[in-house]
Order: structure tokens, then C-alpha cells, then sequence
């Protein structure tokens, strides 16, 4: 899941990693909406990822998967970096990878 699609360069290089690994997919939300790459892992998301119409569509699109790992790039302003932030939601089991 990522936040801050701009051209979709990441979407599709985290795509091709998916590729080699033979299993998961991309879910990235971006305010723009834009021609971006495509590639069958990806799914390009327009809005804002505090909206809560994709919230829960990530929410559905993501469902059960596991592990889940979160790109936060959207917003790059002084009062976003600086607000009191961290994950709302995080789901039991290992974290942190080599699962």
C-alpha cells in the first residue's frame, strides 16, 4: 500500500518485485489523477488517503493479505511532518519481515 503515487514509477518497480517473488500485489492512492503505468499488480487509487471512502477501499482491497507494507509519501508539507502521527491500525503477528 502506498501513499503518493505521482508517476507510478514505484507502483511498477514494486510490481516487478512482486513478479519475481510470484505472489502480491500494489494498492497506491494519489490526489492526482494521471495516465500512469500499467501493470496487473497495480491498482491506482485518486483521492486523498485520509479520506474514509479510501480508507475503506484500500481496507477492501487489501482484505486478509499478510504481510502488509505501507509507502507513506503523500504529503511532504511542514504541517504534515510535523503532526503527531503513527499507524491507526496495526495488524498482530511478526513485523519487521522474513515472513
Amino acid at each position: 500500500m502506498e501513499t503518493g503515487t505521482a508517476s507510478g514509477g514505484s507502483a511498477l518497480y514494486l510490481a516487478s518485485v512482486c513478479d519475481l517473488l510470484g505472489r502480491g500485489r500494489i494498492v497506491t492512492v494519489d490526489v492526482v489523477e494521471a495516465e500512469r503505468p500499467a501493470h496487473e499488480r497495480v491498482t491506482y487509487l485518486t483521492g486523498s488517503s485520509a479520506d474514509p471512502e479510501i480508507v475503506a477501499r484500500v481496507r477492501e482491497l487489501v482484505g486478509d493479505a499478510a504481510p502488509v507494507l505501507v509507502i507513506l509519501d503523500s504529503d511532504h508539507s511542514r504541517d504534515e511532518r510535523e503532526r503527531p502521527s503513527g499507524p491507526t491500525e496495526i495488524r498482530p503477528g511478526p513485523h519487521g519481515g522474513g515472513q
